[in-house]
């Protein structure tokens, strides 16, 4: 998510420093179940939705809320009553998505790059992004872009025990990484896991 001209370099900072500690859901993931992990993430959701919404009808509770976190909400997110959900609720509505519909395997690669691929590109493409492609940089892309590659060669669980698989993955990191910096209107965060696992189960079937 480097379209991030709205808040200074060190609220992006702190900002994305909370997104790649959210690292912990991929692996805390990994040693559940499936259908433990889909009511997890389920209850998340829900309750991410439900503090949003507290803060838009609640003036108490909107104060507390901007006094501890107000310094990494972005323009849009600090007007409650026009902007009801932030960065935070839409993870963990993607967080849910991929979890609910892919395989599990691949659903923990799409969390990982949705956390440190989109962090380390918006820290990159804001710090010393020169070259715009849409909204975003080629610096920021490159870094999205590589940063996934050595987790899909090395790190990521697979499907299967074909080494063709890893193709899969690379195509599917390539192609996020282009719709990534193309300016859809869906929150990256939703847009980055769901676009990686289905690119990823489209062509693993194909593939194999």
């Amino acid at each position: 998510m480097e379209n991030s001209n709205k808040i200074d370099l060190k609220s992006e900072l702190k900002r994305k420093l909370i997104h790649l500690s959210s690292i912990w859901i991929p692996v805390g993931y990994y040693f559940i179940s499936k259908p433990a992990g889909i009511i997890l993430s389920l209850l998340g959701m829900l309750t991410m939705i439900e503090i949003d919404y507290l803060k838009k009808s609640s003036k108490k509770f909107a104060k507390f809320y901007n006094k501890y976190l107000g310094s990494v909400l972005r323009k849009e997110e600090k007007n409650f009553n026009k902007k009801v959900f932030t960065g935070g609720t839409y993870m963990a509505i993607g967080v849910f998505i991929t979890v609910f519909f892919f395989e599990k395997s691949i659903a923990l690669g799409a969390l990982t790059v949705m956390i440190v691929c989109d962090s380390l590109s918006a820290l990159v493409g804001k710090s010393f992004g020169r070259i715009k492609i849409f909204r975003k940089t080629l610096e920021g892309s490159l870094t999205f872009f590589l940063s996934g590659l050595p987790l899909v060669l090395f790190v990521f669980p697979r499907v299967s025990d074909f080494p063709e698989e890893v193709y899969a993955g690379i195509i599917a990191l390539l192609i996020t990484t282009i719709i990534e910096a193309i300016p859809f209107k869906m929150d990256d965060n939703i847009l980055i896991p769901v676009s990686y696992g289905f690119f990823y189960t489209l062509f693993f079937t194909l593939i194999l």
